[in-house]
């Protein structure tokens, strides 16, 4: 092939591969849903101050309690032997928690309901990461209705201090293609609480 041909089509492979990505960005457009339009679906309640939680791509959630695990959790294939650790609650101190190097079962103040055609994905705040500490948690399915927390983790060696409502984590809220035809059944379905 000369090299004529061979720099037309690699004119032509990052057309197709431009194309592509403007479909992509266009579907994820379509598909993350913005901060205003979560408060308009009702998707998040108990929200403490809309003007400074509602973000351009999600809402921004506050600690509303923390605890340490005091006994070993139990996880199997089907749940038949399934076992949530015993939790005990952290006291805030003039409304402040000092965290040691751990992890730490977090509540929000928020709650969730979400129809069949929309998801809930968590992403720690960057302050929160840069001072040493993550948020993880599982995807809110669709159909879920309840409280959501999240595992906290500090992998700082000096610990952290986090203030009663301090805002945490973003979730971040989108519809998905294809509905299901069921949706969230599980065991924390209706949730009033974490631990």
């Amino acid at each position: 092939m000369s090299n004529s041909h061979q720099l037309e089509s690699l004119h032509k492979a990052q057309e197709i591969v431009r194309k592509i990505q403007e479909q992509e960005e266009q579907i994820t457009k379509q598909l993350v849903l913005s901060g205003q339009k979560i408060l308009e679906l009702g998707l998040v309640k108990n929200l403490l101050d809309k003007e400074t939680q509602v973000q351009p791509a999600g809402i921004d959630f506050t600690l509303k309690r923390l605890s340490t695990f005091e006994t070993t959790g139990v996880i199997d294939f089907d749940n038949t032997k399934r076992k949530l650790p015993k939790y005990k609650e952290i006291k805030f101190d003039n409304d402040i928690v000092n965290l040691q190097v751990g992890a730490y079962l977090a509540e929000f103040n928020e709650i969730v309901s979400l129809p069949l055609n929309i998801i809930g994905i968590m992403r720690t705040r960057s302050s929160v990461f840069r001072s040493g500490t993550t948020l993880t948690a599982g995807v809110i399915d669709p159909g879920y209705n309840g409280a959501v927390g999240a595992l906290l983790q500090v992998w700082n060696n000096h610990g952290i201090s986090i203030a009663r409502n301090a805002k945490l984590a973003q979730w971040i809220f989108a519809e998905i293609g294809e509905p299901p035809i069921e949706g969230y059944k599980g065991m924390y379905k209706d949730a009033k609480s974490m631990f």
